[in-house]
């Protein structure tokens, strides 16, 4: 893993991170939806690896909740989602979205929605 090709876009990553946030504090649904969204910004990194892109996402949402997150207790907990969750979250919906996980059955498990 080149982390020099990562450090490259770290800046305008977190950027993107910090006005998709908004000054918003990081909990778990929103840890998922700017993980969703980061991974959409770093697709086109074309010069980037599926590992790198995946290193990147991770580092800039730690970097956010270091940055913006001032409550220790909070922090704790985001830090043990972040090791455990995420990870696996980010390998999920790369999957998803390359078709392996097919949702027939969508509609019938939610029909009140």
């Amino acid at each position: 893993m080149d982390s020099k090709k990562i450090n490259a876009h770290a800046g305008e990553t977190k950027e993107f991170l910090k006005k998709l946030m908004d000054g918003k504090k990081m909990d778990a649904s929103e840890m998922l939806f700017a993980t969703t969204n980061l991974m959409e910004f770093v697709k086109d990194y074309q010069e980037l690896t599926g590992k790198e892109k995946k290193k990147l996402v991770e580092e800039t949402i730690k970097g956010y909740i270091d940055d913006i997150d001032d409550d220790d207790n909070d922090k704790d907990l985001l830090n043990i989602i972040f090791e455990k969750v995420l990870p696996v979250a980010i390998d999920l919906f790369v999957d998803v979205a390359r078709g392996k996980y097919k949702f027939k059955h969508i509609k019938k498990l939610f029909v009140c929605c």
